[in-house]
């Protein structure tokens, strides 16, 4: 087996290699069947770096890839959301086996931007998007308005609803049962290219037993990751914020008492780190919303852009 060298692409350096060594990955196969999530920790390298390094050992090795890492490095791929700055806030759009969680208060544009992310994949790559609506929110009418903002014609319009599998859930049980269902497909028959869940929140906080609801995080978290491992797909949650405010020792000029405000995402420690990158959405005035990178390991924390959302998507 070859043994990793800088000479295959130029962001293969000394460095990286050093740290990829310290970790047991020596060769190319080494490289190419170890997952890409944890390269990217390994290495500091970028999810897009990771992918192209891969490509350039799949060329370099040609037909003596084993284990069918051939099919899963091409199963990793990164699909726009449709809205240019955003995919350019998330390094090029949502990459696959990852976890993206939208964050925000109530109607600051969570669920419209599931919406229109939806409507954009269902049209223009023709491929599943499985979307679990715990709320009830789902409006087929405002992903029409969508679509016909797009001046599509009937027979897309059709091909997008029947692309959009809509489960609406009543209960936990039925979610976890959903869930359960989809992580069992066979990769043959698995079309998916989106799972979104619209929101997490919904029964994990309806519970007021610690052991229950802590149990209920945890089967949710070890159903998503295996789904997202399994199929090397994107998945898409939403979640509630938490705001309250402490008072400390600080004297402020205006009202004798410094108040900070803090912003938290709900469902606890538990389910703090799942999702590999948070994402907020900030009210700003009439349509205009301010997205920003919340939490993530592989993208730049802080860095935002503003949109605008109303019933016709998201630009």
């Amino acid at each position: 087996m070859s043994r990793l060298n800088s000479s295959i692409h130029v962001n293969l350096t000394d460095s990286v290699i050093n740290k990829l060594f310290n970790k047991g990955i020596y060769t190319y196969v080494n490289f190419i069947n170890k997952e890409t999530n944890l390269l990217i920790k390994d290495t500091g390298l970028s999810f897009k770096e990771i992918v192209d390094i891969k490509n350039e050992i799949a060329n370099f090795l040609g037909g003596r890839i084993i284990n069918n890492a051939l099919d899963l490095l091409k199963s990793e791929t990164i699909i726009s959301s449709g809205v240019s700055s955003l995919d350019k806030l998330l390094d090029g759009g949502f990459h696959s086996n990852q976890i993206y969680e939208f964050c925000g208060a109530s109607s600051s544009g969570k669920t419209q931007l599931c919406l229109s992310i939806a409507t954009f994949i269902a049209l223009e790559t023709n491929k599943i998007v499985h979307y679990i609506d715990t709320k009830g929110d789902f409006s087929v009418l405002r992903v029409e308005q969508i679509l016909n903002a797009k001046k599509c014609k009937d027979e897309e319009i059709v091909r997008v609803m029947e692309n959009i599998k809509v489960t609406e859930v009543t209960s936990t049980n039925l979610l976890f049962s959903i869930l359960h269902n989809l992580g069992n497909i066979s990769l043959d028959k698995f079309d998916t290219k989106l799972l979104i869940i619209d929101s997490m929140s919904t029964f994990c906080l309806a519970s007021n037993k610690n052991i229950e609801s802590t149990y209920s995080l945890c089967n949710l978290r070890n159903m998503l990751r295996h789904i997202k491992w399994k199929y090397n797909i994107s998945i898409i949650t939403t979640n509630l914020i938490t705001q309250w405010s402490e008072e400390n020792a600080f004297i402020s000029f205006k009202d004798g008492v410094n108040i900070t405000v803090n912003v938290k995402p709900t469902l606890g420690k538990i389910w703090l780190q799942v999702p590999n990158t948070r994402i907020l959405l900030k009210y700003l005035k009439n349509e205009e919303r301010e997205i920003s990178i919340w939490d993530s390991l592989e993208l730049n924390v802080g860095e935002k852009c503003n949109v605008n959302i109303n019933s016709t998507g998201v630009c």
